[in-house]
C-alpha cells in the first residue's frame, strides 16, 4: 500500500527512493535505500505491464503526429474551352497528404477534378474562386490530379499539403 498526498492506493508501488518500514509510514528522504527493497517493490510483472501501457500510448502518439518537413505546393493554369489542367506531383519517393485545393476560373463555368479515383463535378460560384479545405486526401506519384472545364476561359488549380515518408508507395 502506497500514500500520496494523504490518499491510499493499494495497487501502487512506493514511489522510488521510498521503502516501506511499517504499514502506513514513509520513511525520511534521506534514508538510503537497499537495491533488495526496490526489487521487492516493483515486481517483474507489474513493470511489463507499465511497460505495455507505455508502448500503447507511445504507438497511439506516433500515430498522430505528422510530419510537415515536405511540403507540397503544385500549381498549374490553362486557357481555353475544353481546357485540361493536369498537375505533376511534387515528390517522386513518397506519397502526398492533400489538405487544401484553390481552383480560379470564371463564374458559371462547370469543372470537374480528379484526384486519384475520386472526381469531383463543381460548379464556379460568381467569385470565381473555389477553396476546398480542409482535406485529408493521399495521393501516390501515379495518381492523376486533373482540372477538366466545359466552358472557355483561364483556369487554375493549386493543391497544398505535405509529402507523407511514413507510408510505402
Amino acid at each position: 500500500m502506497a500514500r500520496d498526498g494523504g490518499l491510499i492506493h493499494n495497487k501502487l508501488p512506493y514511489p522510488f527512493g521510498y521503502v516501506q518500514e511499517e504499514a502506513g509510514d514513509r520513511p525520511p528522504a534521506d534514508k538510503p535505500v537497499r537495491a533488495e527493497d526496490v526489487q521487492e517493490q516493483l515486481s517483474p510483472a507489474f513493470m511489463m505491464n507499465s511497460l505495455n501501457a507505455l508502448k500503447e500510448s507511445l504507438a497511439t502518439l506516433g500515430r498522430l503526429i505528422q510530419n510537415r518537413g515536405f511540403p507540397v505546393d503544385e500549381y498549374q493554369t490553362g486557357t481555353g474551352s475544353g481546357t485540361i489542367v493536369t498537375l505533376t506531383p511534387t515528390y517522386d519517393f513518397m506519397p502526398e497528404r492533400i489538405e487544401a485545393i484553390i481552383i480560379t476560373g470564371p463564374p458559371a463555368g462547370v469543372i470537374t477534378v480528379q484526384l486519384g479515383d475520386r472526381f469531383w463535378p463543381l460548379v464556379m460560384p460568381a467569385a470565381g474562386v473555389i477553396i476546398l479545405a480542409p482535406l485529408g486526401v493521399i495521393l501516390s506519384r501515379s495518381d492523376v490530379r486533373q482540372l477538366t472545364a466545359q466552358a472557355a476561359g483561364q483556369y487554375t488549380m493549386e493543391l497544398m499539403g505535405y509529402g507523407q515518408r511514413r507510408f510505402d508507395i
